[in-house]
């Protein structure tokens, strides 16, 4: 199989606050990699463009992405010890 193109750029990075508080702004998505969130990229065009309510199905394909963080934490202090981001991108059978 081919190698999947590199998944869209994520959101804010993640950060460990000072006293063991894991943050990130947006973590993005686990979908179909050509959708808007998930949804039929033209269908949401269309409903933005006539501001007319319309069903959004859900979108189809076959490269999907997921879009993640990985917090390690202390079982003694129940704190944040790191995050770091986890993006990975598949093809869907």
């Amino acid at each position: 199989m081919p190698p999947l193109p590199p998944p869209p750029p994520p959101g804010p990075c993640p950060g460990l606050l000072p006293r063991g508080t894991a943050h990130v702004g947006d973590l993005g998505m686990a979908g179909v990699l050509d959708s808007v969130i998930g949804d039929d990229a033209e269908s949401v065009i269309d409903r933005f463009l006539t501001g007319m309510p319309t069903r959004l199905p859900v979108a189809s394909g076959d490269e999907a992405v997921l879009q993640s963080v990985l917090i390690d934490i202390d079982v003694g202090s129940r704190l944040a010890t790191a995050i770091e981001r986890v993006d990975r991108g598949c093809l869907v059978a």
